[in-house]
């Protein structure tokens, strides 16, 4: 068979950078030839719907153009293409595509000169033929990967518990690569100089990435890793100003920059696993060698950032990170390092273990999915204040046979052998109470440094003292202390149920005075209560969406109500959140200000029950202003009281006629 071709389909710089280098690694795993060509006839036509003018380009794919791969970091799609080639990239995925690519080619080639009765007899021998070499074959590879997976979990110190990771594998072939670590240095500081950092990004993955799947003694690795550590330390620093910066971006551009990051992640905590593996199989001990130990916290501090980074942009909480954790606690534990520093050149005031796992723990009790992007953020920095005030220990007697009347409140269990994270230990099983890797974690400690924290802001002068820290304390005590419940019963809705939600306050003034029809998308409905109600949609751009911002709700035989995000969340490509309905009905007015012309939009929320409130543009009205409000023909004048609630975009206000 002559050189198949590859063309790379209106790909973007860094998916184009990606392959191109992961072509290079997989040369000697393929068993055909291939090439890369961006343009003209090709066998393996590579997509991406990250790109608009791939999207085009795919919509004109026909099967004369050959094979339809797409390159999507989900596999569960729901689009004609003959494979997804799933991201990030790895050797074995990235050859087993081409193999597998290769042989269906080949074999459609030889099929055209068949008839069909003679390819169902091809096809009837071939399947007799290798009925007995499968059931060997099978035998064969269990055997393989019981092997493999025993290489990784042994160790000579018997009281270790196993370690089990998912590693890429890897190869001795040598590719262009920075192992100099001066070379690394001056390389990453003319980037770093640049203060780009997509640019940083990719050129620390294009290496990285290969790094990871080369086999290179551990002490150089061990450096590269150090080096990339610390050019890469200001973009994990600067994590809310990035956030801040992309609600500027498009959809596509967004999830680019989510995913490079998250990537870049991924591959440092591959890194340090790889050395750790490493050591756990040499027999080193985490209580003995620094080394072993440094790596072992590097991976739970990237471990940490991969859930970080998930809550901040949307997605679940990564298992396996959390399963990553929870091992590495136990080897911790075992060897009696869980609170033991480790000191390079480098980085003098390192993390122990317990205090890198216990804020991340800390941080997904407190249910960040419930708060704004920015403030999980602060959350995770204010949280490390209280990694030595919460206590995670073996189940007592009493915790393993609670009474009625026991004290629920502010404990919780992990199960360490799993990927959980903590869950209130009102509900452990009876089975859970007896299994080893159960503890139990206790924040009342954590909670009574912050009822001091109270106290002192209750008896400060200055109010901003403590301001910021004590709404962001208010929001998260309830999940801490284990005493949150939902206010209002909810009843599941039917399947086909539709609501029509209008977001900004403009294109929801805009609806209220004619009709939502052009404006904002129709959501599903799971379920419902008095007071709000959870909802999905799987075409909504959610680059811009974040707790707090508000809605019009408008739906069929009801009144017009306003609802606030009060969680939000993306599974795969589908958006669901939680939604409170405010008291009230909106109804459009406007005012005006002072050296403007134009009048402003903004809503007036009707309350039969109580006093009626003003919903204005963020920053356009002040405490104590008197303005000129018109209803339809209507105009009154009112005197602003207290700011009720606002977001990026709105300010709630009391207010009072004159």
């Amino acid at each position: 068979m002559s050189t198949l071709k590859i063309k790379l389909c209106e790909l973007n710089d860094g998916d184009i950078g990606s392959i191109k280098s992961m072509f290079h690694l997989t040369t000697s795993q393929r068993k055909h030839e291939w090439e890369i060509v961006l343009s003209g006839p090709a066998d393996l036509c590579i997509y991406s719907f990250e790109s608009e003018k791939s999207i085009t380009a795919w919509q004109s794919h026909s099967s004369s153009d050959g094979m339809s791969v797409l390159f999507s970091t989900n596999l569960d799609v729901d689009v004609a293409v003959d494979i997804v080639l799933k991201k990030p990239l790895r050797t074995k995925n990235f050859s087993e595509v081409l193999n597998t690519a290769a042989k269906q080619i080949k074999l459609a080639e030889q099929l055209k000169n068949y008839s069909a009765e003679e390819i169902a007899l091809q096809e009837i021998y071939a399947a007799e033929n290798t009925e007995n070499e499968t059931v060997v074959k099978e035998k064969d590879s269990i055997f393989s990967a019981v092997s493999k997976r025993l290489t990784r979990r042994q160790s000579s110190h018997r009281d270790l518990p196993p370690i089990n990771f998912a590693l890429p594998e890897q190869t001795e072939i040598q590719a262009d690569l920075i192992l100099d670590p001066i070379e690394l240095k001056q390389s990453l500081q003319l980037l770093l100089a640049s203060r780009d950092d997509d640019a940083l990004i990719n050129s620390v993955l294009s290496n990285l990435i290969p790094l990871n799947r080369f086999i290179i003694p551990s002490k150089t690795r061990q450096v590269l890793l150090e080096i990339y550590r610390k050019s890469t330390f200001p973009l994990m620093r600067s994590w809310e100003a990035k956030v801040n910066a992309l609600d500027g971006f498009s959809q596509d551009d967004y999830l680019k920059s989510v995913q490079a990051l998250a990537l870049l992640i991924d591959e440092l905590t591959i890194g340090y696993k790889i050395l750790l593996v490493e050591a756990f199989e040499q027999g080193s001990h985490p209580k003995s060698k620094e080394p072993f130990l440094l790596a072992i916290n590097r991976v739970a501090e990237y471990s940490s950032l991969t859930i970080l980074h998930s809550y901040c942009f949307l997605r679940r909480a990564q298992a396996a990170a959390t399963n990553t954790l929870h091992q590495l606690y136990l080897c911790c534990e075992a060897s009696k390092v869980l609170d033991t520093k480790v000191s390079t050149k480098d980085d003098q005031a390192s993390l122990s273990f317990s205090s890198i796992y216990n804020q991340i723990i800390l941080t997904c009790i407190a249910d960040p999915f419930r708060l704004t992007k920015v403030d999980i953020l602060k959350l995770y920095r204010l949280m490390a204040k209280y990694t030595q005030k919460i206590v995670i220990d073996l189940p007592s007697e009493d915790q393993k046979h609670p009474h009625k009347d026991s004290l629920m409140g502010g404990l919780f269990y992990l199960d360490l052998s799993g990927d959980h994270l903590p869950t209130s230990l009102d509900r452990m099983t009876n089975k859970e109470r007896s299994l080893p890797d159960i503890r139990i974690l206790d924040t009342h400690l954590a909670l009574a440094a912050i009822e001091r924290i109270f106290q002192l802001a209750a008896s400060s002068i200055d109010d901003n003292v403590y301001s910021s820290e004590i709404q962001l304390l208010k929001k998260v005590i309830p999940h801490l202390n284990n005493s949150y419940e939902r206010q209002f019963k909810r009843i599941q809705s039917d399947d086909d149920i539709q609501v029509k939600l209008v977001k900004d306050l403009e294109d929801i003034h805009s609806a209220l005075q004619s009709s939502p029809q052009d404006v904002g998308n129709y959501w599903n409905i799971h379920n419902r209560g008095l007071g709000g109600m959870m909802v999905s949609d799987q075409n909504i751009l959610y680059s811009h969406l974040d707790v707090g911002d508000f809605y019009g709700v408008f739906e069929d035989k009801k009144p017009t109500s306003l609802a606030l995000i009060r969680w939000l969340r993306l599974n795969d490509s589908n958006v669901v959140m939680g939604i409170e309905l405010l008291h009230g009905e909106p109804h459009a007015v406007h005012f005006f200000l002072e050296d403007e012309p134009e009048q402003i939009p903004a809503l007036l929320l009707r309350n039969k029950k109580q006093a009626d409130t003003l919903i204005a543009p963020k920053g356009r009205l002040n405490i104590d202003e008197a303005l000129e409000l018109t209803e339809n023909e209507k105009t009154y004048i009112i005197s602003i009281d207290s700011l009720i609630d606002n977001s990026f975009n709105y300010d709630h206000f009391s207010f009072s006629a004159i």
